[in-house]
């Protein structure tokens, strides 16, 4: 269960957002017997939905994503035998059925309402959706899935993500919603064109305050954030 939604959350930050998108999200909603992951994504094109059919291949560029969309994707069948993905026009799935290895990559076109989330889907017709019902043995327990509910709220989650700006979760077996956000302060701490430290060039050193705000509980963390291009030397084995 952590495996596929630190997946998703990868995959959420390195996904391609419309120019029209202020705030990229990403929607966590659950309950005892399934996990509704929704993306406020572009929807996916002919070389995404090819990515994630195949065993070794990937549209995410060298040096700008966090993980590859075809290898995270595949960590979802460690919570379920079958996965959905609803993105506009792009309705499909996998089903896993015994041991059969081209299950993995061999899809099916979706045109039967999906249980228990169809509604949200219509909700939100604009976002890509990833539905995985708990229909593997044994099923995440209580406990997981709350330790799932901490692990995402935890600051450093949307602290070290580039994109992402909110993300909201969802819980239906208690009823609870939760809804955490990042920004970005005005305030500039430092800028730095180039530093020298231990035959290391750090270049365009910049600092800056982010903040993240629970919403639910009306917490409030702020960190120092500084980041920077570093010039690995030629000789450096």
């Amino acid at each position: 269960m952590k495996a596929s939604t630190c997946s998703k959350e990868k995959n959420a930050d390195d996904n391609d957002y419309c120019y029209n998108i202020d705030v990229p999200q990403l929607r966590i909603q659950f309950a005892n017997n399934y996990l509704l992951l929704s993306n406020n994504e572009q929807d996916l094109n002919p070389y995404n939905v090819s990515a994630v059919c195949a065993i070794a291949c990937s549209t995410k560029q060298a040096g700008k994503h966090i993980g590859q969309k075809d290898l995270d994707f595949k960590s979802v069948f460690a919570v379920t035998n079958t996965s959905t993905i609803v993105s506009h026009k792009w309705n499909f799935y996998f089903q896993i059925t015994g041991n059969d290895q081209l299950c993995y990559i061999r899809l099916y076109w979706l045109d039967f309402p999906l249980p228990n989330v169809q509604q949200t889907i219509e909700l939100y017709p604009s976002q890509t959706h990833i539905y995985l019902p708990f229909d593997k043995s044994p099923t995440p327990s209580e406990k997981l899935l709350n330790e799932m509910i901490q692990n995402v709220r935890d600051p450093c989650v949307l602290l070290n993500m580039g994109k992402l700006k909110r993300v909201e979760i969802v819980d239906k077996i208690c009823g609870k919603e939760w809804n955490i956000y990042k920004r970005i302060e005005k305030e500039k701490l430092i800028y730095l064109k180039k530093v020298e430290f231990k035959n290391v060039t750090f270049v365009n050193v910049t600092g800056s305050i982010v903040s993240i705000i629970d919403e639910s509980i009306k917490e409030l963390s702020c960190f120092r954030v500084y980041t920077c291009y570093i010039n690995i030397p030629s000789n450096t084995n």
